[in-house]
Order: C-alpha cells, then sequence, then structure tokens
C-alpha cells in the first residue's frame, strides 16, 4: 500500500493543537497556539507531550502564551529568532542571556548554532527587501520557505528596526 505523509497546513494545525487542550479540559488562546508552534516545532509527535505539560501546568482553563513559554521546550531555532528579537528591540542583555543559554545547553553544536544564526540574518534581509519593495508576507514566506504566516509577519516586524545596510553588513 501506497501512503501519504504530508505537513498539516497551519489553520489544520492550529486545529489540531485546540482539540488537544481541548481533551484536556482546556482552552487555548490563538496566539499561545501560534507560540507553541514556533517554539517547539510543527511536528505532531513532538507536540503532543509539551501539550500535556502545558495543560497540566496551567492553573486556569485558558492557556495563555505565558503558560506555554514557562514550561515548553523550545527548538534552538525559536531560541535564534528570539534573540534577534530583542536586538531588533535594542534588549542586548536580554539578547546575551539568550544566547548564554543557547550555548550552554551542550547539546547545542557551536557551528549549528552559527548556521542557524546566518539562516535568522539571510531571513531578516530578505523580511528587510520585503518591506522596502512592498512585495508582501506570501513573497517573504516562499522566498524563504517559511511554512507559517504568523512567522512571516513575525520576521517583518523585527526587520523594521533594521536598515538593509545594518543587515548586509550582518550577512557579510
Amino acid at each position: 500500500k501506497e501512503l501519504k505523509f504530508t505537513r498539516q497546513t497551519q489553520s489544520q494545525l492550529t486545529a489540531w493543537v485546540m482539540k488537544r487542550f481541548a481533551a484536556r479540559g482546556k482552552n487555548v488562546e490563538l496566539d499561545a497556539v501560534y507560540r507553541l508552534l514556533f517554539i517547539s516545532g510543527d511536528i505532531m509527535s513532538r507536540l503532543i507531550p509539551e501539550i500535556e505539560k502545558i495543560a497540566a501546568y496551567a492553573k486556569a482553563e485558558m492557556v495563555s502564551v505565558k503558560d506555554v513559554d514557562a514550561v515548553a521546550n523550545h527548538i534552538p531555532e525559536a531560541i535564534i529568532f528570539d534573540m534577534s528579537d530583542y536586538i531588533a528591540k535594542k534588549e542586548y542583555n536580554n539578547a546575551a542571556s539568550v544566547l548564554s543559554e543557547l550555548l550552554s545547553d551542550k547539546n547545542n553544536e557551536p557551528i549549528a548554532m552559527l548556521a542557524l544564526l546566518g539562516q535568522q540574518m539571510r531571513r531578516l534581509y530578505a523580511a528587510r527587501v520585503c518591506l522596502d519593495m512592498q512585495l508582501g508576507s506570501q513573497w517573504l514566506m516562499e522566498t524563504c520557505s517559511i511554512k507559517y504566516d504568523f512567522i512571516a509577519n513575525k520576521l517583518i516586524n523585527s526587520a523594521r528596526a533594521f536598515s538593509a545596510r545594518q543587515l548586509k553588513t550582518a550577512l557579510e
């Protein structure tokens, strides 16, 4: 038999996460779902224990972004993204703290982290080009192979804090 395994769309995955929380007796804010998908990734088998952990942790019936941030596992890509967000906001101490946390985890190889940082800088540069040329988030998603529009929008917002020249220099 031939089986086809396809990645879920943003709306399908969002609905699935909400159903998983509902099965645990919790409602979840849409922003909390997006945050969970962003920081923990979109692999369903990896999300199940994260959802259960968050549902057990959350005191209120409604799961919030704070609940997700408090206990969900962060993939390195999300940590790098958060670090660049802190830099964009000129919160350099927070950025340094995130970098320190990332490097202190012995499971993270420095070369791999450097590659992720380079990827993030390329995405930010593409987002800046997108802004400057008014190309829209769909262009950014296609150019950078971004699966979800909330991530593209987050990149575009971060890119507003940098000039194209600053990002080009960072890439060089």
